[in-house]
């Protein structure tokens, strides 16, 4: 069948979806710019996948402003996250 943009969806063996990715901006600078990353993959890739597909989304926001401990404390928890995907 047919999703709500015309796609149709044909890799239903894939049941999740889990990103890690790094924004050079602050968080509220990439919301406000749209987060086009996140969109594009909810809404372009994932209708294409199983209908009930759950997405993790980690993203690590002003990574030139963070800290050698706020990256490694990212890592950590991007390690205990995927760990129980």
């Amino acid at each position: 069948s047919t999703t709500s943009t015309g796609l149709v969806p044909l890799l239903t063996n894939i049941k999740k979806i889990g990103v890690v990715t790094t924004y050079g901006a602050p968080k509220p600078v990439a919301l406000l710019a749209g987060d086009n990353g996140r969109q594009m993959i909810s809404r372009a890739f994932r209708p294409l996948f199983n209908n009930e597909c759950p997405m993790v989304w980690m993203g690590l926001y002003n990574i030139h402003g963070t800290t050698l401990q706020e990256r490694q404390s990212f890592l950590s928890n991007v390690e205990n996250r995927f760990r129980r995907f």
